[in-house]
């Protein structure tokens, strides 16, 4: 039985779940003091269940862990499938990979040996959200820490909307703080996530308080609020028709000189 702290402190409730994939069940972590919920408790590289269970080494001496772990392991949602990148060092003999529909589980081996090329397309349903996480393994059964992922959901459109915000079509500066909004795509690799765009959420508070989002036009007429210099920046984000956000904040920046005029050129959008 597992004591009422080490339940509370570990969010565990039962002897036998193993909530971070090290082949040690909560009790077995328990009695070893390592952490259920970190399967590298010694952060050396090597997983807890490899060094105490496989190897006989120590899981809180991060000193004699004898496999570095992956360095990222990333998703990325598509129609029907999710793409999956990882690192994979030359030690790597094995990289096995777990797929659950809960951050809690249950998880099921997905694929008992990935590609050593990084890149893995793994099918899945539309609109359902997957939770993934991947372990390496060298010639020697050495287990890294366990890598994850997620939520990540594919769906039939799983790209978020992006694009250009330009002030007075990207004047560099204007005299009068009413101004004028007008959006453009961004193109990379001949793809545009552009079209589609429904709906806009604009400010002047990187914030975005007190914004609300409103259909997406062109020609938006808008009042800047100048700060230190007369600069002034517009912060706006995007969703799709199908409730796709935008993942970063489009940023406009125009200054405002209060005299009048100004020469007018492109002005490089600043994204964050």
């Amino acid at each position: 039985n597992l004591p009422d702290p080490l339940r509370d402190r570990e969010r565990v409730t039962a002897a036998e779940q193993d909530p971070d994939l090290d082949d040690l069940t909560t009790e077995d972590e328990y009695i070893a003091g390592t952490d259920p919920n970190d399967s590298d408790t010694d952060d050396g590289g090597e997983n807890d269940g490899s060094e105490a269970l496989v190897h006989g080494s120590d899981p809180l001496d991060g000193s004699d862990d004898q496999i570095a772990a992956p360095d990222f392991f990333n998703s990325t949602p598509l129609n029907g499938a999710v793409l999956l990148g990882y690192d994979v060092k030359a030690e790597y003999n094995i990289i096995r990979l777990f797929r659950a529909e809960s951050a809690t589980g249950p998880w099921v081996l997905r694929d008992g040996e990935l590609p050593l090329t990084g890149i893995y397309t793994d099918t899945a349903t539309n609109d359902t959200a997957y939770y993934y996480r991947m372990l390496a393994v060298d010639s020697d059964d050495h287990r890294s820490a366990v890598l994850f992922t997620g939520p990540v959901t594919p769906s039939t459109d799983p790209m978020p909307p992006e694009g250009m915000v330009l002030i007075n079509d990207g004047a560099a500066t204007t005299d009068d703080p009413d101004v004028t909004l007008s959006f453009r795509a961004y193109e990379e690799d001949g793809v545009e996530n552009f079209e589609d765009i429904a709906e806009m959420l604009i400010s002047n508070d990187p914030g975005f308080a007190g914004a609300q989002w409103e259909p997406f036009t062109q020609g938006k007429p808008w009042t800047v609020a100048p700060g230190a210099g007369g600069l002034a920046r517009v912060y706006v984000r995007f969703r799709d028709g199908n409730g796709n956000e935008s993942v970063g904040t489009e940023v406009g920046q125009i200054t405002v000189t209060g005299t009048g005029g100004g020469l007018t050129i492109y002005l490089p959008i600043i994204r964050n």
